[in-house]
């Protein structure tokens, strides 16, 4: 079915739905994965004498976590249908990605 039809002639609302689709199953895949593996090392390290425990991240801060990473998938879809994707560009779009995680982190 992808090979039946190009950008040209879905035309820019198709190109639309298919980036907005690719983005919100990212949101949903990440942010159920973020969620799982906090839950798995909340749950490993609950009985470990740590001197700050681990707690699991809320769904609200997962979510917001998993928005910020599925960005990268689309933007780099979107710079790769512009004319390529080299170290630059994917090293920026991952900068962008962990300031942006970071500042999720410390509010």
């Amino acid at each position: 079915m992808l090979c039946l039809t190009t950008p040209t002639t879905v035309g820019p609302l198709g190109v639309l739905a298919f980036f907005t689709l690719l983005y919100i199953l990212s949101v949903g895949a990440f942010t159920g994965l973020i969620s799982s593996i906090s839950f798995a090392v909340s749950g490993l390290t609950k009985n470990k004498v740590l001197a700050r425990p681990l707690v699991q991240i809320s769904v609200r801060k997962a979510y917001l976590f998993g928005s910020i990473i599925a960005t990268a998938p689309v933007i780099l879809l979107a710079i790769q249908s512009f004319g390529g994707v080299s170290l630059l560009e994917f090293g920026l779009v991952l900068l962008f990605v962990a300031i942006c995680c970071f500042v999720i982190s410390k509010h």
